[in-house]
């Protein structure tokens, strides 16, 4: 049963090995991908555009966005120890789908599932779906139920995904209790991030730290600075020190460009449109003074 198989899974992801939840750069330059021959800009390409059909597949299904930001992390995850050579990116975004589904409590039928990547699938390929058979839809079916023992053997069995969600709605509540449109903006630099692989290479924290700077840089918010102490008063620190003292200056910075980056290959969203071409660069983590 489902909740016979949901207990085995939680039994086993609790030993999940922490090596199959992040990587290090050098790995990311690396990947079994690239050892295949598969050319990096290649492999951004593809990895943005199944993070796009996992979106909408979710959304279609009517799945909780926090529900396919696992199944996202889920994905970035398994590309991070297999290579697109091998394994049929389509068929693993849409199990990494069915997988987070069940881990989230938020599961739907895999006959539903199925029937939404046939359609989506299609839609992406340019052509109208075709009638779905009952041999196709077999066939689909076998292939996610064999790409979910294979995606739970690559990621070790750890199925836990922290996600930067509360600490940014902490992070701004702190910062600016009286903007609830910092929360947002964050909240939406977060969801956009989940087309980069930033949920395999930093701790949640980071991420969020990451989100607010580059909400407040949209909505022109200066942020908190180091000062002298006065009037008895300790010396003032830092926003991001504030908000988590083992915070690295470095990681925000990379972790702000790589969204960055992400909007100059895969075009604008709503949140980059405010942020001027002179903003990219992010020399600098401190707003300078008005």
């Amino acid at each position: 049963s489902n909740a016979e198989y949901m207990g085995t899974l939680s039994t086993r992801s609790s030993h999940g090995s922490m090596r199959a939840r992040y990587v290090t750069k050098e790995e990311l330059s690396n990947t079994p991908s690239r050892k295949d021959d598969v050319p990096e800009i290649d492999e951004t390409r593809y990895r943005l555009g199944t993070c796009s059909f996992m979106l909408e597949v979710g959304m279609t299904l009517k799945m909780p966005q926090l529900t396919i930001a696992t199944a996202i992390a889920y994905f970035h995850r398994f590309y991070a120890r297999r290579s697109f050579r091998q394994f049929d990116r389509w068929i693993i975004g849409v199990t990494c789908l069915f997988l987070a589904g069940k881990v989230e409590e938020t599961s739907k039928r895999l006959r539903d599932v199925v029937n939404v990547f046939h359609k989506v699938k299609n839609k992406h390929d340019n052509r109208p779906a075709p009638p779905l058979s009952e041999e196709l839809a077999f066939n689909i079916k076998d292939q996610i139920l064999i790409a979910e023992q294979e995606l739970l053997r690559t990621i070790a069995f750890d199925l836990e995904v922290l996600h930067p969600y509360a600490f940014v709605r902490e992070f701004a509540r702190v910062l600016c209790p009286r903007n609830k449109l910092l929360h947002k903006i964050a909240h939406n630099f977060v969801n956009d991030s989940l087309r980069t692989r930033v949920c395999i290479e930093f701790a949640p924290k980071a991420i969020a730290l990451a989100a607010i700077y580059l909400g407040a840089r949209y909505l022109k918010i200066q942020l908190p600075t180091a000062g002298p102490s006065s009037a008895g008063q300790p010396p003032k620190k830092n926003w991001w020190e504030q908000l988590d003292e083992k915070a690295e200056v470095n990681d925000i910075h990379d972790i702000a460009n790589q969204i960055l980056d992400l909007y100059d290959s895969y075009g604008p969203s709503d949140a980059s449109k405010i942020m001027s071409s002179n903003d990219t660069g992010l020399q600098n983590l401190v707003d300078p003074p008005s």
